[in-house]
């Protein structure tokens, strides 16, 4: 199944579907600082 993240921070809720094999396609987050972490964390997104 596949996940779009909003509001995502560093992607904490996206690692734990991630971890029940879902496909993380987007995260999405207006402080530019912490997209960064979330393409870090999921650079698949």
């Amino acid at each position: 199944m596949k996940l779009v993240d909003l509001f995502c921070g560093a992607g904490g809720f996206s690692r734990g579907f991630k971890d029940e094999d879902f496909s993380i396609v987007l995260g999405v987050d207006n402080m530019p600082q912490v997209a960064e972490s979330f393409k870090t964390n999921f650079p698949e997104a």
